[in-house]
């Protein structure tokens, strides 16, 4: 569900500071980015127009179909030479390295003297976060609208960003190191959640194997450090920036494991293959807001890609009521453990098999 708030906030600043000042008769369009893109109500006075273009980011997969969909320019990652924009809108997040590495990202797309203009819901930290962007560049000026801030600056050559907010960084997990990146689920640290499902992994686990919300790649990689007999695993996640992250950890497997790591939304788009096991660590927010929806979905998903006799291996938080749709749609299930918060969870031959 895109932040709609925050967007309407946006939205409103850009109708009152940018259309009115916009040259109708400039020889091209003005031309502008979007970090983090999202569609709500009121987004087609942005996106339609024959006075500017917009070109979108949007990583994580759900809004990027939205967008796609809409017949509006989007990539996973904008990739641009440096000043390449008149303007760079960014709509920021819940998490503080992710949201600073985006504005940094906005200033190197604009062009000398272009606007950066962001905007945040209140309960996501916009407000020292424009302290803190206030200590690096001259804002013009913000407001507050729909529980949300603005706050916009002018691109200059004499800004000098932080360059290293957007790069993978290092886990150390014992004597393995995975690659991270800012903004993603549990992107500091193994979640002890994956921790207690990879102590579930062993030589019992063969044949296809789906790691559904694959994350960074944590359970993937234990299970190939754990069970010679997988010869193929597929990862299935909807940040491209974990996607990214997936190829870097996956890679020092040997050629002999087929690896397939692919950007996809488990909940929206089918899955084709089939698998002998799925292993998973279902998301369970929806922005700040748990959501039991998301877990059964990936539950329901798990079933239709597993073969006839296949297995299904998750961890989920104790709270998490899964055993309903885990019973309607396996034959039989056990929870393996349940300590620190967390329920492992063993589910066998599920009702309608996919072959």
């Amino acid at each position: 569900m895109a932040n709609a708030q925050p967007l309407r906030a946006l939205f409103l600043a850009f109708d009152k500071l940018i259309r009115p000042a916009v040259d109708l008769s400039a020889p091209t369009p003005l031309k502008i980015a979007f970090l983090n893109a999202q569609m709500a109500p009121g987004s087609q006075n942005l996106f339609g127009s024959e006075y500017h273009t917009v070109t979108c980011e949007q990583p994580l997969r759900s809004f990027y179909l939205d967008l796609k969909q809409a017949g509006i320019p989007v990539q996973p990652n904008l990739e641009q030479p440096s000043s390449t924009f008149d303007i760079c809108l960014v709509l920021t997040g819940k998490f503080k390295a992710f949201n600073e590495a985006m504005i940094a990202k906005a200033a190197r797309l604009t062009s000398e003297g272009g606007m950066v203009m962001v905007a945040g819901a209140n309960n996501t930290g916009i407000a020292s976060l424009r302290k803190n962007i206030a200590g690096i560049v001259d804002v013009e000026d913000s407001f507050s609208k729909y529980h949300s801030i603005v706050f916009w600056f002018r691109k200059s050559s004499k800004i000098k960003f932080p360059d290293n907010k957007n790069k993978h960084h290092i886990i150390e997990a014992g004597r393995q190191n995975y690659s991270s990146a800012p903004g993603l689920f549990s992107a500091n640290k193994v979640d002890p959640g994956s921790i207690m499902l990879a102590e579930c992994f062993d030589e019992a686990i063969s044949g296809r194997v789906a790691d559904l919300g694959a994350g960074w790649g944590y359970l993937s990689c234990e299970l190939l450090r754990s069970s010679k007999n997988v010869y193929a695993i597929d990862l299935y996640e909807a940040d491209w920036h974990a996607v990214e992250a997936c190829k870097i950890n996956l890679a020092q497997f040997s050629p002999g494991t087929e690896v397939g790591i692919f950007w996809h939304d488990v909940i929206r788009e089918p899955i084709k293959q089939k698998h002998d096991w799925v292993i998973t660590n279902p998301p369970f927010h929806q922005g700040k807001n748990s959501d039991v929806t998301l877990g059964q979905g990936f539950i329901e998903h798990a079933a239709s890609i597993l073969k006839k006799d296949g297995k299904l291996l998750m961890v989920a938080n104790q709270h998490l009521a899964y055993e309903r749709i885990i019973r309607a749609c396996f034959n039989n299930f056990r929870v393996l453990k349940q300590v620190n918060g967390f329920k492992t969870i063993k589910a066998e031959a599920p009702k309608n098999p996919s072959g």
